[in-house]
C-alpha cells in the first residue's frame, strides 16, 4: 500500500530537505521515488519512506531497465 495524505506530504518534505543538504556538496546521491530494500539472508523486503542511494555504488550492481538492486548503502 502506498502512503497517502499527511504521510506522503512528510515523505516529500523529508526528501526535499535531504536533497538540499547533499546537492550543494555535489555528492553523488539520489532519492528514488520508489525502492524496495531487501536485507541479506531475509526472504522479504520493505519499501522505505525515504532512501538515499549513492550513485557510485550502482556501477557494481546488477541493473536492468525495469528494476535495479543495490547491496551497498551510502
Amino acid at each position: 500500500m502506498q502512503p497517502v495524505g499527511d504521510h506522503e506530504e512528510i515523505n516529500g518534505f523529508l526528501a526535499g530537505e535531504i536533497t538540499l543538504e547533499f546537492k550543494p556538496l555535489k555528492l553523488p546521491y539520489l532519492i528514488p521515488n520508489q525502492a524496495l530494500v531487501k536485507v541479506t539472508n531475509r526472504e522479504l523486503g520493505y519499501s522505505p519512506d525515504v532512501i538515499v542511494i549513492n550513485q557510485n555504488n550502482l556501477s557494481a550492481e546488477p541493473i536492468t531497465t525495469s528494476r535495479f538492486s543495490t547491496r551497498r548503502s551510502a
